[in-house]
């Protein structure tokens, strides 16, 4: 399933529509099935407008979004309820994501009985325990409640309610900026393992370079709503073309003791 996103444009409008705000300048580009494009930039340069955009959850100003060929365009078609959603977007709180009131067993088995609706009975159940499974969280806590959880399993249950609607196309924002640094490198590590698993497409949108070089094929660097670097992870970070994307590079810390799995790597 190919992604395409052309000459994507949003503007908005202030109440009183004296005052408008250009969040995104004619964004181009394209991601093949089964790789992973990162998007960074700093706060403010589109990027999470974009990410919304992608997942269906805003329309484009002007432009289009493009699946395997076919326009996706207006809110309705992307959130009408059937069979199969193929894009699913990954937010960056985990805690807001999820409502409180609601075990994690609850969360997972409302989208399966949206997207897999002839499940029932034990075979409901059995998807909630392999679908938390897939992330690390055994079936002993599938009846406790988000509050129980630490952030990173909170993510990772978020991961999992996600898959839940069986997406080939995952838009990750920020999905591990609110995490601390060594359970962030626990995630990112399950998101590629997952990815190498169920053959998913990833938008891997970030502040921070660093850790988008490591997970990422191609890279895709924005500034003030517009594409100002895009090519092979190797092509930015070796022979930048932009100052803006050499200062980011000159800013990445030392993620080797991360423990982060390259792009690729078993």
């Amino acid at each position: 399933m190919k992604l395409e996103v052309r000459n994507v444009t949003k503007i908005y409008q202030s109440n009183s529509k004296e005052r408008t705000v250009q969040a995104l300048n004619g964004v181009s580009f394209s991601v093949e099935e089964g790789a992973i494009l990162g998007i960074v930039g700093e706060s403010g340069c589109g990027k999470s407008t974009l990410s919304r955009i992608i997942a269906g959850l805003e329309e484009p100003t002007s432009g289009e979004v493009l699946i395997s060929g076919e326009r996706r365009a207006g809110i309705p078609r992307f959130i009408r309820k059937s069979s199969k959603r193929p894009i699913q977007l990954v937010f960056q709180d985990p805690y807001s994501s999820l409502n409180p009131r609601q075990t994690i067993f609850n969360a997972i088995e409302e989208v399966i009985r949206i997207y897999e609706p002839t499940l029932d009975g034990s075979a409901l159940e059995a998807r909630v325990f392999e679908l938390l499974s897939s992330v690390g969280i055994g079936k002993d806590l599938s009846h406790r409640y988000p509050h129980q959880f630490s952030g990173g399993q909170r993510q990772r249950i978020c991961i999992a309610r996600s898959l839940a609607a069986k997406p080939e196309i995952l838009v990750l924002d920020e999905p591990v900026s609110a995490l601390d640094v060594s359970v962030s490198a626990d995630i990112i590590n399950l998101l590629l393992d997952l990815q190498r698993e169920f053959n998913l497409t990833y938008i891997f949108v970030s502040h921070d370079l660093g850790i988008v070089k490591h997970v990422s094929d191609s890279i895709i660097v924005m500034l003030a709503g517009e594409i100002v670097e895009y090519g092979s992870w190797t092509e930015v970070m070796d022979t930048p073309k932009h100052e803006y994307t050499q200062r980011l590079i000159a800013a990445i810390p030392n993620l080797d003791k991360l423990k982060i799995k390259e792009s690729g790597e078993q």
